[in-house]
């Protein structure tokens, strides 16, 4: 969808800026989709999602924080035209825009192969992920299939383990640049939040059972629903209501930040069933 984020503020006339992606990430420095060089905003501040005619605001642990009609948000709030987002001194909000109709400039055709690759890795079949990662570097698209062998790379790999770090943080950084949609469906990431295991689930995302929705999976192992969470604030609103949940690989991760209370008992054995 075609859409303006209309930034504004006392001191500075009003910005247009169109955008024609379902994902465009905010902060002060180059690398954001929309770069606002302000001091009270962070580095990447928050992140728009669009989905459908819907759009999503995430704020990216910033320090001052983002503000949706006066409020600050702790969690993805949905947002439409008339809500009034404050980052800093900044206005921002949001318009539908006119775009050119598909009879004139029509979408390109999914291909057909890699719709199959996807659907196969979606079904558990990790020998695909290799071949999709060779088919995406033939056609050009490095960052993918580096982003699809890391993860590989990383599964059994401790977090103490200094090539997991170096990992992780490449991981990061890749992800800035992949659509969410395309991270639902061949993510690798930890199960965490998992009350059957006290320190650390066996299960990683890509192992689990697909659901009617592309961020939700679900576990046969505790026969629990897992969720998908682009934002830590989002992770830890499932964890308090006690879902398992995977972590983007895209968000910056300090030991224990899912935690309120780090405090938690044993890790590391499955606890008996009664």
């Amino acid at each position: 969808m075609l859409f303006a984020v209309v930034v504004s503020s006392e001191t500075a006339p009003e910005q247009r800026f169109v955008f024609d992606k379902p994902e465009v990430t905010i902060g002060r420095v180059p690398g954001n989709d929309l770069v606002l060089p302000h001091g009270n905003v962070s580095r990447r501040h928050a992140r728009i999602l669009v989905s459908g005619e819907r759009f999503l605001l995430v704020d990216l642990r910033s320090t001052n924080g983002t503000y949706v009609n006066g409020r600050r948000i702790l969690a993805p709030t949905l947002i439409g035209e008339h809500d009034l987002v404050m980052i800093g001194e900044l206005r921002i909000s949001l318009e539908e825009e006119e775009g050119p109709t598909t009879e004139w400039f029509p979408a390109p055709p999914y291909d057909p192969v890699e719709e199959r690759l996807i659907a196969a890795i979606a079904a558990r079949d990790h020998a695909s992920r290799v071949v999709y990662a060779d088919w995406l570097e033939g056609r050009g698209e490095a960052e993918r299939a580096e982003f699809l062998r890391i993860q590989d790379r990383l599964i059994g790999t401790s977090p103490d383990d200094p090539d997991f770090r170096a990992g992780a943080a490449r991981l990061e950084e890749l992800a800035r640049g992949i659509d969410l949609e395309w991270r639902f469906a061949v993510g690798r990431p930890a199960i965490e939040g998992c009350l059957a295991f006290q320190l650390r689930c066996p299960k990683e995302w890509g192992a689990l059972a697909a659901t009617g929705r592309d961020d939700v999976r679900f576990c046969d192992a505790c026969e629990r629903q897992v969720f998908y969470c682009d934002s830590l604030a989002a992770a830890r609103s499932h964890a308090r209501m006690g879902d398992c949940v995977a972590v983007d690989p895209g968000i910056s991760r300090t030991p224990g930040d899912l935690d309120e209370d780090s405090s938690g008992g044993l890790m590391g054995v499955m606890v008996p069933p009664p």
